[in-house]
């Protein structure tokens, strides 16, 4: 034996490059210490590749966390988005019910006016049975026939509601008339 621990002197060297190798490692870990957070630092003596695994590991979970923090953000402004959207389509809804709403009252308004229209008109025709008496003296029924064909003359074109207006005839009746006169050649 050389030396005076007890142990050969191949195993003592060998502890104390170990020790060396420890001590050196520690130095390296203490000079990482002012450069990396206290986070990433693992109590207990580690060596820099294992310290390295550690703080990968570390940035990576940070990674996934930020990127998680992101999805909840465009959820969020998806989310508002979507309610802008709903609100937007709702309030075009109901903006089209207002006018549709709004047509129909102006078109039963119309339709009640026109009948109001329509019922003061009827109010204003006064609509007779006959126009005249069928019991005319000869005479009478002459100077008619003498009416009838100079009116027909002088206007050349005759509507027969005209034609029976002026002569005071239901218009059935002046049609009457007017074939008769046609069929004995007379007109």
């Amino acid at each position: 034996y050389m030396g005076g621990e007890g142990m050969p002197r191949h195993r003592r060297s060998r502890l104390v490059a170990l020790r060396r190798s420890q001590q050196a490692e520690d130095a390296a870990e203490e000079e990482d210490d002012g450069a990396e957070p206290a986070e990433f630092q693992v109590p207990g003596k580690i060596g820099a590749k294992k310290q390295r695994k550690l703080e990968e590991k570390q940035a990576r979970k940070a990674q996934r966390e930020a990127e998680e923090v992101e999805r909840e953000e465009r959820k969020k402004v998806e989310q508002k988005r979507d309610e802008e959207r709903h609100l937007e389509e709702e309030r075009l809804r109901q903006e089209e019910e207002r006018k549709e709403e709004e047509l129909k009252k102006a078109k039963e308004e119309e339709e009640r006016r026109e009948y109001e229209e329509y019922l003061k008109l009827k109010e204003g025709f006064v609509v007779e049975e006959e126009g005249m008496d069928e019991a005319m003296t000869e005479e009478q029924s002459r100077s008619f026939v003498t009416e009838l064909l100079n009116y027909i003359k002088n206007a050349k074109v005759v509507l027969l509601e005209d034609l029976a207006s002026h002569l005071g005839l239901r218009t059935q009746d002046a049609i009457n008339r007017v074939q008769d006169l046609m069929a004995d050649g007379t007109l």
